[in-house]
């Protein structure tokens, strides 16, 4: 069980899942990115989550966002998406997320 300086579990992620899995060269492509983060905390303060995809791939755009509990927005830079989540209720919770991104393979 790993866990942060506070003696809280750390956020894990499981079921992360990209659709297609695979970028062709020299095309855009539209990909449905789905996953689960568990141990959030659900104390009322936002709890930041960045997506970065490789270098070998150009993040273009992203929509369609689904994610439980975000914040407003989401930030696109470079090939990071940054958003926030503020789970209430106390102790940790499970959220899931669901986004299409597209992205082109560089070379």
């Amino acid at each position: 069980d790993k866990s942060d300086q506070s003696g809280s579990a750390q956020v894990q992620l499981s079921s992360v899942t990209l659709t297609p899995q695979s970028v062709d060269s020299d095309s855009e492509s539209t990909h449905q990115l789905s996953f689960e983060a568990q141990n959030v905390s659900a104390d009322e303060n936002e709890d930041e989550f960045d997506i970065t995809f490789p270098d070998n791939v150009e993040l273009v755009n992203y929509s369609d966002v689904a994610i439980d509990e975000k914040s407003p927005g989401v930030e696109m830079t470079g090939n990071t998406l940054e958003f926030s989540v503020n789970p209430t209720g106390g102790g940790s919770t499970q959220i899931s997320g669901e986004l299409n991104v597209t992205v082109s393979a560089t070379n």
